[in-house]
C-alpha cells in the first residue's frame, strides 16, 4: 500500500510518482507500480498534445482521486490541430497524423474548452461533413455552423468554421478508437473526483469503466462533457456485479448513440445485486456546434439524438437486479427525443402493485425538459418529477411522452407512485401530440396518487391527449387516486385518453381520481365518454374551468386556495387545506390518499390495486 501522484499539468514520467513533489505525468506511466491498496492522487489538466492517456488495469481496492488543494485533474481526450492553410474558398486545411481510418477523426474544435452555453455545456464542435466537397459547399453557404472532413491518406483536415480564421482560434480534434479512458478490473476499486473532456470512443468505450466488481466499486464526484458512448460504466464481464455504485457525478454532452450512466451483467453468472446511481445528472444532447446548434448529421447521414440517460441491462437469459436510482436529474437540450431511463432485462415484480418488489427502481427523481421515457421491462418510480415539456411533433417523436414501451415479448409491468407528470402538448394537427402516450402491447401501467397537467397556454388547432391508446388491446392503464388536468385554454380538442380501434376504455381504468379542465374526455374508438365519473364511481370533477395547477418553468405549482393540491416543491412553503379526502401533507403526487410512506397510505388488500394486479 502506497499514495501515489500524477500532475497531468507539470509532472515527469520519469520521476518516482511517490510525493506530489516527484509527480508522474501519465496514467500509463504511474499504473506499472500500482499495487492493492493504492492511493493514486491526481491533478492538473492534461495537454491536447498528450492524446488519450488510456489506461487498464486488473488489480484489487485502488483509489484514484482528485489531489486535494490541488489544480483539478482533467483528462482531455483532444490533439493540437497545427497551423493551418486558407484554400481561398473560405476553407482551411491542416495536417494531422495519417492513416488513422476513414471517419476516425470525430471532430474538430475551436475554443471549446473556453465556449460554454447558459447551462454550462461546451460548444465549438464542427459537424463531420461526408467529403472534402460537402466542405466547401458548406462554406459557399456562409453560414455559422462549422464542419470538417479529414482524408485518412494524407492526413489532412478541410474545415470551414463559420468565417472564422480557424488560425485566430485554439483548435484540437479528438480520434476515434477503442480504448477505455481508465479501465479498472477487480473488486472494491473507487475513483473520485476525475473530470474527463471530449472522450469519444467507439465501441464501448467510457471514460471511466469499473469491470468485475463484487464489493464497493465505486465511481463518485467525476464529471463528463461531450464523451463517446458511456461516460461512467460499472460491469459483470466474468462474474456477478455487486455492491457498485455511481454517485454524484455529472456528464453533459455525448455522442448521439450514448448511453451515459450504464450497469451491464453478462450472461451465465446470475443476477446483479446493490446498483446504485445517486445524486447524478444528465445534460443530454449532440455535440454542439460554434454557432450553438446541435449536430445531428454526421457524414451526410441523419444522425438525430437517441442517447440514454441512465440505462441498466444484461445479455440475454441474465436478468438484472437490485439497481436503484435516487436523487438524479436530466435535463434534455437535445431537438430531438429523450431517453431518460432503461431497464433492459429485469424480472418480473413478485408483486406488481408494490414499488419495493420492482428490481429496478426510480426515487426521487427530475426528468425536465424531456420529451419521452423509454424503457424496455419492468420499472417502477416514485417522488419523481417527469417533465414531458416537450413532447410535441416538432420533436420527430410521433407520440412523445411516458412510457413509450418497445418489449413484445412479455408482460412488462410499470409502476409510478407519487409522481407529478407535466406535460406540454402543443403541435400540429395530425402530429400525434400527446404528453402522456402508449403505444406498444403487453404492458400495464399502475398510476398511484400520481398529478397529470399539460402546461400548454394556447395549444394549436390539433388533437391533444393525455393518454392514447395506439390500436393495441393488450395495453392496459391504471389509475389510483391521481388529479387530471389541462391548461386554461380549452378551444382545441383537449382529451384525458384516445383510443383506436380495437381497444376500449376497459382497458383504462381510474378509481378515487380528480378531474380539472378537459374539452373532451374520451375519444375514439370505444373510449368515448362525457363524464369521467360514470367509471369512476368515486372520483371527482372539479369543472371544466378549474385547474388545479400552475405552470412553472420545472415544477407544478399549488394554487392557493385550491381544493385540490399537486406536488409541494421544495422551495414553497403550504399551509395545509383540505384535499380531497384530507388534509394535504406535504407528500409528492396527488396526495388524496398519500404515498407509500403516510399515514393513509392505501395498503395492498385495497380493492382498486387488488383489481389491477389481478388483471
Amino acid at each position: 500500500m502506497a499514495d501515489r501522484f500524477i500532475n497531468l499539468a507539470t509532472g515527469s514520467d520519469a520521476a518516482d510518482g511517490l510525493t506530489r513533489a516527484n509527480a508522474k505525468k501519465t496514467l500509463n506511466a504511474s499504473s506499472a507500480g500500482w499495487t492493492a491498496g493504492d492511493v493514486v492522487y491526481v491533478a492538473g489538466t492534461s495537454s491536447t498534445a498528450d492524446s488519450h492517456p488510456a489506461v487498464s488495469k486488473t488489480i484489487n481496492n485502488l483509489t484514484i482521486k482528485q489531489d486535494p488543494d490541488q489544480a483539478q485533474a482533467i483528462f482531455d481526450g483532444a490533439s493540437t490541430t497545427g497551423a493551418w492553410t486558407a484554400n481561398g474558398d473560405g476553407t482551411y486545411n491542416c495536417t494531422i497524423a495519417s492513416g488513422l481510418g476513414a471517419g476516425k477523426v470525430a471532430a474538430v474544435t475551436g475554443n471549446w474548452r473556453t465556449s460554454t452555453n447558459s447551462r454550462g455545456s461546451h460548444y465549438g464542435t464542427l459537424t463531420r461533413m461526408a467529403s472534402d466537397a460537402a466542405v466547401v459547399t458548406l462554406a459557399g453557404g456562409a453560414g455559422t455552423a462549422g464542419g470538417f472532413f479529414y482524408t485518412t491518406g494524407t492526413g489532412v483536415i478541410k474545415e470551414y468554421f463559420g468565417g472564422t480564421n480557424p488560425s485566430t482560434l485554439t483548435t484540437d480534434y479528438f480520434a476515434r478508437d477503442t480504448t477505455i479512458a481508465l479501465e479498472l478490473v477487480g473488486t472494491g476499486n473507487i475513483v473520485d473526483g476525475i473530470w474527463f473532456y471530449r472522450w469519444n470512443n467507439e465501441g464501448q468505450g467510457a471514460c471511466v469503466w469499473l469491470k468485475d466488481g463484487t464489493g464497493s466499486s465505486t465511481i463518485t464526484n467525476c464529471k463528463s462533457w461531450d464523451c463517446g458512448p458511456h461516460a461512467f460504466i460499472c460491469s459483470g464481464q466474468t462474474v456477478v456485479m455487486a455492491n457498485a455504485s455511481i454517485t454524484n457525478c455529472s456528464s453533459d454532452g455525448a455522442k448521439f448513440n450514448a448511453a451515459h450512466f450504464t450497469f451491464f451483467q453478462a450472461n451465465g453468472f446470475g443476477t446483479t445485486s446493490n446498483l446504485t446511481i445517486s445524486g447524478c445528472t444528465v445534460e443530454r444532447h449532440n455535440y454542439f456546434n460554434i454557432d450553438q446548434t446541435e449536430i445531428v448529421t454526421i457524414a451526410g447521414a441523419s444522425n438525430p439524438c437517441g442517447q440514454n440517460g441512465f440505462y441498466c441491462h444484461a445479455d440475454a437469459g441474465t436478468p438484472i437486479g437490485g439497481v436503484t436510482y435516487s436523487g438524479c436529474t436530466s435535463y434534455d437540450q437535445s431537438v430531438v427525443n429523450a431517453s431518460i431511463a432503461d431497464a433492459g432485462g429485469s424480472a418480473a415484480p413478485a408483486d406488481a402493485t408494490l414499488y419495493t418488489s420492482y428490481q429496478v427502481k426510480i426515487d426521487s427523481c427530475n426528468f425536465q425538459n424531456m420529451s419521452r421515457w423509454i424503457t424496455t421491462d419492468h420499472i417502477a418510480a416514485r417522488k419523481t418529477v417527469f417533465g414531458l415539456q416537450r413532447s410535441g411533433a416538432s420533436l420527430l417523436c410521433a407520440y412523445g411522452g411516458f412510457g413509450c414501451i418497445s418489449n413484445t415479448t412479455a408482460a412488462s409491468k410499470v409502476y409510478c407512485e407519487s409522481c407529478p407528470f407535466t406535460y406540454d402538448s402543443d403541435g400540429t394537427a395530425g402530429g400525434g401530440t400527446m404528453g402522456v402516450a402508449l403505444q406498444t402491447a403487453n404492458v400495464a401501467y399502475l398510476f398511484v396518487n400520481c398529478s397529470f397537467c399539460d402546461l400548454t397556454d394556447t395549444p394549436s388547432a390539433a388533437q391533444l391527449q393525455l393518454f392514447a391508446f395506439q390500436a393495441v388491446t393488450t395495453c392496459s392503464v391504471t389509475c389510483i387516486g391521481c388529479i387530471f388536468s389541462n391548461a386554461t385554454d380549452t378551444t382545441d380538442t383537449q382529451a384525458l385518453c384516445y383510443g383506436e380501434a380495437p381497444t376500449t376504455a376497459a382497458q383504462f381504468t381510474r378509481t378515487d381520481c380528480a378531474y380539472g379542465i378537459f374539452s373532451h374526455y374520451g375519444i375514439g374508438g370505444g373510449f368515448s365518454f362525457a363524464d369521467p365519473l360514470t367509471a369512476d364511481t368515486t372520483g371527482i370533477n372539479i369543472g371544466a374551468t378549474i385547474n388545479p395547477f400552475t405552470r412553472s418553468a420545472t415544477d407544478l405549482n399549488i394554487v392557493s386556495g385550491s381544493a385540490l393540491y399537486g406536488r409541494k416543491r421544495a422551495t414553497s412553503t403550504v399551509t395545509p387545506a383540505a384535499g380531497i379526502d384530507g388534509p394535504y401533507q406535504g407528500y409528492y403526487g396527488a396526495y388524496q390518499n398519500q404515498d407509500s410512506t403516510g399515514a393513509r397510505s392505501r395498503g395492498a388488500s385495497d380493492p382498486g390495486r387488488m383489481a389491477w394486479r389481478n388483471r
